[in-house]
């Protein structure tokens, strides 16, 4: 999503966009509901390959996230990535959801 005003810079670092995530867990769409929405970091540093634990993740972020939710080790997918550019969908990663992007056509 375009977002380039002055007042949300601290949330897209500088890139103009944000992204957001619908997790597929009970326990954090419950929490969501409560909350609001939150504001997270990918599970790794751009570049670096995703924590699969709370440990890996302690160790790239430390005391820069609020709090962890610890739910094992992870073996599922990384998340798809896309963007809507011109009222199309371009897939940016592929994940563990399959984008039709005839779809948009």
């Amino acid at each position: 999503m375009d977002c380039k005003s002055k007042e949300s810079e601290y949330l897209n670092l500088g890139k103009e966009t944000l992204a957001f995530r619908m997790p597929d867990k009970k326990d954090l769409l419950e929490l969501l509901k409560k909350t609001g929405p939150l504001i997270s970091t990918s599970a790794n540093p751009e570049g670096k390959k995703p924590a699969l634990t709370v440990e890996e993740a302690k160790a790239y972020f430390g005391s820069n996230v609020d709090f962890y939710v610890d739910e094992g080790r992870l073996e599922s997918l990384s998340s798809t990535l896309i963007k809507i550019e011109n009222g199309k969908i371009v897939v940016l990663r592929e994940g563990a959801v399959e984008i039709d992007t005839k779809m948009d056509k």
